[in-house]
């Protein structure tokens, strides 16, 4: 089965990581294409093993691999350049449409999918808070690339929180990150010694997460109502992971995990973290036995091959 997704931006790196993963399957070969990188100090950070279209070689490969492939997997949006491309080539591949993004807000404003001319053969949507925007989609989780840690930080010495937003805008109903009240909460505990706050610079997904293995806490964030990559990071690195995911996000990573534990989230919001996160830095010995769970959690339950044969399965018509 040869695979082409293909994304205008990298979203975060999504796709790369699913192209990724299922080529690690025998029977798939699948390539990953996106129109433009980030700019600036993002470059390059979340691409994987992506093509950029930003010669005329790689527009040729895309070509190439849309006549071959069996399935055209199109990612949040594509420009009406590269559609034009595709749809020129008469493919006789599936067409698969992935959502990434909540509705009315930027960078999608309106359900994009229904204007691109495409019949397509299944739409996906990010198992997160997607689903309840999309509610006639497959959901399907995202994939964290990296080795989950074999050991979990302890916490004789000084506790470390990590807290890395990807923005600080302000002002959406699911894309904020940030809060004044989190601000400040982070900058008093910061005062005592006994604790440190890593708040790192733009580096890259996979020195983020090494860096997050040697964190006991990671802050997600605690305004929508949702949790998001980072979450399934700090699950993986043995992390406590604070956010303020609601019952349904959190039903959603259950079911789709097959999990018949609850998710081990630490849940604060923006009335109630500056009381609930000062008194669980005051308890050390529950704060490595969550971090345990949260290993041990992600281990059980969210292995990136689980999520890719759900995607495999999707491909074949059997989701």
């Amino acid at each position: 089965m040869n695979i082409v997704h293909i994304s205008k931006t990298p979203l975060a790196g999504s796709p790369g990581r699913l192209s990724d993963e299922i080529n690690k399957q025998n029977e798939i070969s699948s390539l990953a294409f996106i129109e433009k990188d980030y700019p600036g100090e993002l470059s390059g950070k979340f691409i994987y093993n992506s093509v950029v279209l930003d010669c005329l070689s790689s527009w040729d490969l895309l070509k190439y691999s849309v006549k071959s492939a069996d399935i055209i997997h199109i990612h949040n949006d594509v420009s009406t350049e590269c559609l034009h491309l595709i749809l020129n080539q008469n493919p006789t591949s599936k067409f698969v449409y992935h959502v990434h993004s909540p509705l009315r807000e930027g960078p999608l404003f309106f359900e994009v999918y229904k204007t691109l001319g495409i019949d397509f053969y299944k739409k996906i949507v990010v198992g997160q808070y997607h689903p309840r925007h999309y509610s006639d989609f497959i959901p399907l989780l995202n994939i964290v690339p990296f080795k989950a840690t074999s050991s979990v930080k302890n916490v004789d010495d000084k506790i470390r929180i990590l807290f890395s937003p990807s923005h600080t805008r302000t002002g959406g109903r699911w894309n904020d990150k940030v809060s004044a009240e989190l601000d400040r909460t982070l900058k008093l505990i910061a005062k005592d010694k006994r604790f440190e706050i890593i708040t790192p610079s733009k580096i890259s997904p996979s020195a983020l997460f090494e860096l997050r293995k040697t964190c006991n806490i990671t802050i997600d964030e605690i305004t929508t109502g949702s949790y998001h990559q980072i979450s399934l990071e700090g699950l993986a690195a043995g992390n406590v992971v604070i956010n303020n995911s609601d019952f349904f996000s959190n039903i959603f990573l259950e079911t789709l995990s097959s999990s018949s534990e609850h998710v081990p989230f630490v849940r604060m919001n923006n009335k109630n973290v500056s009381r609930k996160l000062p008194e669980l830095l005051s308890r050390p010995e529950e704060i490595y036995s969550m971090q345990k769970q949260s290993a041990k959690f992600y281990k059980k339950y969210l292995s990136p091959q689980k999520t890719a044969n759900r995607l495999i399965d999707i491909y074949k018509g059997k989701l």
